[in-house]
């Protein structure tokens, strides 16, 4: 595809042969330019970027008037592929897309303005009446009504920073199922205004949208009640990732559908072999939990080898919360391996906890955590986490010699446990000495060390 972009350090723009890419980088184009071949899709891009101060304000007060940059494209409207606008009035819409462009299957517009309230406009207000059938849609600060058709059709949607007064959850979920081949579908900072519990009642009687193709869902700094609502109206068996953040203190289970349905949204849960947490305090700011699948070339997509985990919180007992919740309300029935770092004595609870739910765990790595979290793993008379447990491995862990030999010894083979330790792996601990390795030598478990 060949573009139309003036370069930042030249005066005039080169002029391919078919030009079907008009680029509008805070600089006055030549729209004209890119009609001279009549054939092929156009590619609109309203961008605001960075340009040198020789052409400020030329370029700043032409897109600030977007309308006018699009007055010579819009004959050419059937021909248009994509459209980017990324700074306009949402009231020149209706201007900017008056025609119909029945070819259109990108449409990213972003509002330079929040709009007050949600856009009083039908179907006949935008393409003439008859709209196009788009495949992306991003709309930022853009309140279009649910109710458009728009949203029907689609394989990306992406809404951000709008308050929708009289569209519901109900619609959004019926557009949804509208859109059988949907891959993407991301909210940000959304608020629907009319939203009651009676609202969140109803939905829990709707059929689930099922979305065979959907592989990533995006929640953002949206209310917990909407998350776990929508979250329980899916069913995605080809899901990759899910992010979902709450300004309020948000725990697995206040955010996730009920466990009865978590193999509609989660149906690789089962076959999950590695498990990845990691947590981090905020100051201020909002809660997150962050599950990814991860994959590799030799493993199917909709099989992933590792479920990612991150979380943020604004106090450790929110942590705690979280952590809890892992392997309770977010079940793991053939767990082989966990990673998880920056267990202290603030979170040793729920670290205990979470091993407890977590009772088919063989290899586990500790990064950054205090000797804690190495101590809590000593088989005692009232305690045996992790029962099948056959490698350690320890990175930045300030354990000493005593302390690992005495946990050796508690799993060492000839105990009272079908399953003994066979390995210990030590990375950059300068407590540990050599002395160490040779008593774990004699209880027949191997080590690696790096001396550090």
């Amino acid at each position: 595809m060949a573009t139309i972009k003036r370069k930042r350090k030249t005066q005039m723009a080169a002029k391919p042969k078919d030009p079907t890419t008009v680029i509008a980088e805070r600089e006055m184009v030549t729209c004209d330019v890119a009609m001279t071949s009549h054939a092929g899709h156009l590619s609109i891009e309203a961008l605001a970027g960075v340009i040198d101060a020789k052409r400020y304000n030329i370029a700043s007060g032409y897109l600030k008037n977007p309308a006018t940059f699009f007055q010579p494209l819009r004959p050419h409207a059937r021909r248009w592929r994509s459209v980017r606008i990324l700074r306009a009035e949402v009231g020149d819409l209706h201007e900017i897309l008056h025609s119909p462009a029945p070819n259109l299957r990108t449409l990213c517009v972003r509002g330079s303005d929040s709009w007050p309230g949600e856009l009083d406009w039908h179907a006949s207000d935008l393409f003439g009446g008859d709209p196009p059938g788009l495949h992306e849609l991003e709309l930022v600060r853009v309140p279009l009504p649910l109710s458009s058709p728009m949203f029907a059709g689609l394989t990306r949607l992406h809404l951000q920073h709008i308050t929708f007064t009289r569209s519901t959850i109900q619609q959004l979920l019926y557009n949804m199922s509208k859109c059988p081949s949907l891959e993407e579908f991301t909210l940000a900072c959304i608020h629907f205004a009319a939203l009651a519990q009676a609202d969140l009642d109803l939905m829990a009687t709707i059929g689930v949208v099922r979305l065979s193709r959907l592989r990533v869902i995006g929640l953002y700094t949206m209310e917990r009640a909407v998350i776990r609502a929508i979250l329980s109206a899916l069913s995605a068996p080809s899901i990759q990732s899910i992010c979902a953040t709450s300004k309020g203190p948000m725990t697995l289970r206040s955010a996730l559908p009920p466990k009865s349905h978590l193999p509609e949204i989660f149906p690789f849960l089962p076959r999950i072999p590695r498990l990845y947490v990691r947590h981090y305090i905020i100051i201020q700011g909002i809660h997150e939990w962050y599950l990814r699948g991860g994959t590799s070339q030799r493993s199917r997509p909709d099989s992933p080898e590792m479920l990612y985990i991150t979380g943020q919180a604004a106090t450790h007992q929110d942590i705690q919360n979280m952590i809890s919740g892992i392997g309770h309300d977010l079940p793991f029935i053939n767990l082989k391996t966990l990673y998880i770092a920056d267990i202290h004595a603030n979170t040793m609870a729920a670290y205990t906890a979470m091993l407890g739910n977590l009772p088919t765990i063989t290899l586990l790595e500790l990064k950054n955590c205090s000797v804690d979290a190495v101590q809590a793993l000593m088989v005692t008379d009232t305690s045996h986490l992790c029962p099948l447990l056959r490698e350690l491995i320890l990175i930045r862990v300030p354990v000493d010699d005593a302390c690992l030999i005495a946990f050796a010894e508690s799993r060492a083979r000839g105990g009272n446990h079908p399953v003994h330790l066979h390995k210990i792996e030590v990375k950059s601990s300068r407590k540990m000495t050599a002395s160490a390795v040779e008593e774990l030598a004699g209880l027949s478990i191997a080590v690696e060390w790096d001396g550090i």
